[in-house]
C-alpha cells in the first residue's frame, strides 16, 4: 500500500511539474513568464495551475489574468504584457515561433526580433508584424478591437491594410478600417506601458506627449477626489432623495419641456432606435444596460429611494459644450435642449455599488434628476447604445455628432456597461459634432 501511495504521489509530481515547466527545455520552450503579479493561471494538458516568475511557457498553453493580475511574456527578445482580466494562447504557428490568439483583454508588444515574429490573431482577423522593430497595442472587446501601433508597422495578414506607427486597425463587426491615434486614446495600462517603452525606443508620441495626458488625468482624478469628499459631507444625490447638490431640482438649467418621459423628436422614430450608426467606438458609444432587445430604454425613471446607501462613490457630468459652437448645424427646433453654459448636468457625485458600470450611474443620475434619456439594445455589442441625453440625439448637430463618454480623462473603446466603477472614478457625458469624438479630446480620428 505505501508502495503504490508513492507511485501515485510520484505521477501526480511529475504532472503537475510537466504543468509548470519544470521539466521543460528552455530553448524547446515558448518563453518564460515574467513579473507575473496577482493571480495568473495557465491552462495546459487539461490542467490549470497559478503562474510564477521563471516559470517556462509552451505552445499551446493559455493565460489569463485576475483582477489586479498582469504578466510579461518574454520570448527571445519579444516581449508581451497581459494587462488584467485578459486572456490569450500561445500558438504553434509554422510563420513563426512567437504567434498569439488573444481572446479578451489589452495587451502591449515590444518585438525586437521581426524575422522571428508570427501572428497576432483576434476577432478572427490575423495581422502579422509588417516592419520591425514594432511597439503595438492590442485591445479586444465584445463586438470590437484595436491595434494602436506605437512604432513599426501591422498589418492585415491578407495584405488590405497597415497601419504605421501613429495609426490604429479598428475591427468593428468584423469590418476593418485604419484611423488615426491620438495619445488621448491610450487606456491607463496602455500609457503606463509607453511611458516605459519610451525611454529606450523612438514611438510615434514624445514623452512630453505622455507625461501631460497622465498629468490631465491625475488632474480629473484629484477633481473628483475633492468633489467626492465635498459630497460625502452632505451625501449622494440618491441619499438625499434625488435633490440637486446645487440646491437646483433640474440641473440641466437653460432646457425646457423636459419632463423626464420619453418623448418624440423631429427626425426620429421611435421606438426602434432608427438612425443608429452601429459603430460602438463612433460618437455614442455603446452601452449596455440590462434593457432586453426590443426595449429603446426611453427615460430612466424611477431612481433610488431616499436613505439607500452605496459603498462608493464617483462624480459624473453630461455636457454639449461643442454644440453652442455648432448652432448652425443644430436641428430646428433643438436650441431650447441647449444650456447656455453647455452643462445639462454639471460635476456631481453620486453613489454605486460593487459591479456596477457606467451605464448604471448615467441611468440612475437620469432617472434622480429628470433628465431625458434614451438607448437601444445593440445585440452585436451584447449593450445598449446611447442614442440621446436631454432630448439631444446622435446626428441632432451634424452628420458625425453624438454622445461619447470618458472616465477619469480617458474615452474607452468600448460600451460602458462593459466599464466597472472604481471608487472615486470620474465619469464625463461628452456631445461631440466630429466623428469620434476629436472636439471633446476623444480618442481615434478618421
Amino acid at each position: 500500500m505505501v508502495a503504490v501511495i508513492i507511485a501515485l504521489a510520484a505521477v501526480a509530481a511529475v504532472a503537475v511539474g510537466s504543468v509548470k515547466g519544470w521539466f521543460a527545455d528552455e530553448e524547446g520552450a515558448y518563453g518564460k513568464a515574467q513579473e507575473v503579479s496577482g493571480i495568473v493561471s495557465v491552462e495546459r494538458g487539461g490542467a490549470s495551475l497559478e503562474l510564477s516568475s521563471g516559470d517556462m511557457l509552451m505552445a499551446g498553453d493559455k493565460i489569463t489574468t485576475n483582477d489586479k493580475a498582469e504578466i510579461l511574456i518574454s520570448a527571445g527578445s519579444n516581449a508581451y504584457r497581459l494587462a488584467e482580466n485578459s486572456a490569450l494562447v500561445l500558438v504553434e504557428d509554422a510563420s513563426g515561433p512567437f504567434s498569439l490568439a488573444l481572446l479578451q483583454g489589452e495587451m502591449f508588444a515590444v518585438t525586437d526580433e521581426g524575422n522571428d515574429f508570427g501572428s497576432l490573431s483576434a476577432q478572427e482577423k490575423e495581422f502579422v508584424l509588417a516592419k520591425a522593430p514594432a511597439v503595438f497595442t492590442v485591445n479586444v472587446r465584445t463586438g470590437s478591437m484595436s491595434v494602436n501601433v506605437l512604432a513599426g508597422s501591422v498589418a492585415l495578414s491578407d495584405g488590405s491594410l497597415t497601419a504605421e506607427a501613429g495609426q490604429a486597425l479598428s475591427i468593428v463587426e468584423g469590418e476593418a478600417s485604419l484611423l488615426t491615434l491620438s495619445a488621448g486614446s491610450l487606456s491607463s495600462f496602455e500609457l503606463e506601458n509607453t511611458l516605459a517603452a519610451a525611454e529606450s525606443r523612438e514611438l510615434c508620441f514624445s514623452t512630453a506627449e505622455l507625461d501631460q495626458i497622465l498629468a490631465e488625468r491625475e488632474a480629473e482624478q484629484l477633481l473628483a477626489g475633492e468633489e467626492k469628499g465635498s459630497g460625502e459631507e452632505s451625501g449622494s444625490e440618491e441619499e438625499n432623495g434625488g435633490a440637486a447638490a446645487d440646491g437646483k431640482d433640474d440641473a440641466s438649467s437653460g432646457q425646457s419641456g423636459q419632463s423626464g418621459q420619453n418623448q418624440d423628436e423631429p427626425g426620429k422614430t421611435e421606438p426602434g432606435g432608427s438612425g443608429q450608426s452601429g459603430q460602438q467606438s463612433g460618437p455614442a458609444g455603446g452601452d449596455g444596460g440590462k434593457n432586453e432587445p426590443g426595449n429603446t430604454g426611453g427615460s430612466a425613471s424611477g431612481g433610488a429611494a431616499a436613505g439607500t446607501k452605496y459603498d462608493y462613490s464617483c462624480t459624473i457630468e453630461i455636457r454639449c459644450d461643442t454644440i453652442l459652437d455648432n448652432m448652425g448645424d443644430l436641428t430646428a427646433g433643438k436650441e431650447g435642449y441647449v444650456p447656455k453654459d453647455g452643462a445639462i448636468l454639471k460635476r456631481t457625485t453620486v453613489g454605486f455599488n460593487e459591479g456596477e458600470t457606467v451605464y448604471d450611474v448615467l441611468k440612475r443620475v437620469c432617472s434622480a434628476r429628470g433628465i431625458h434619456l434614451e438607448a437601444s439594445w445593440s445585440p452585436a455589442y451584447g449593450s445598449s447604445y446611447i442614442e440621446g441625453i436631454g432630448h439631444l440625439y446622435e446626428f441632432d448637430c451634424g452628420p458625425q455628432s453624438g454622445w461619447t463618454y470618458k472616465v477619469n480623462g480617458w474615452f474607452p473603446n468600448y460600451g460602458c456597461s462593459a466599464y466597472e466603477l472604481e471608487d472615486g472614478d470620474a465619469i464625463s457625458w461628452l456631445y461631440t459634432c466630429q466623428e469620434l469624438g476629436a472636439d471633446v479630446g476623444g480618442s481615434l480620428n478618421g
